[in-house]
């Protein structure tokens, strides 16, 4: 893999699929398949510091909904709380001028802490 300005992790392949049609080729960003759950997301992690990437975003679909949120809805992860790891997590990066950029195109932005799992919730789990 060429050193990608940008790299774009998703972990289900219908995510990766979807954002490279969002893409249709015309940036000069990286789309990973990352799979879903630790033990393929630190395999991913170590495909993504060999890349060498200038920045990574990782995307997909969020599995529960807050009041105020809807489906289509972006939401820049402040954190991260894992379910398998029991620990929390912060970004390092300014997400101010991504959020901007995001209105800007018409997203409907929120910023709040994510929770990550080790398998599809469903039901009540949501």
């Amino acid at each position: 893999m060429a050193r990608p300005e940008l790299l774009i992790a998703a972990p289900l392949r219908i995510e990766a699929a979807a954002i490279r049609r969002g893409l249709r080729g015309e940036s000069g960003a990286t789309v990973l398949r990352t799979g879903m759950g630790p033990a393929k997301a630190k395999r991913a992690a170590s495909a993504i510091v060999a890349a060498g990437p200038r920045a990574v975003a990782v995307a997909g679909f969020g599995g529960g909904l807050l009041d105020g949120q809807r489906p289509g809805d972006v939401v820049l992860g402040t954190g991260v709380l894992s379910s398998v790891l029991s620990s929390v997590g912060t970004t390092s990066c300014r997400i101010d001028g991504l959020e901007i950029s995001l209105r800007a195109l018409g997203f409907r932005v929120h910023r709040g802490m994510l929770a990550s799992v080790n398998h599809v919730v469903r039901g009540t789990e949501r």
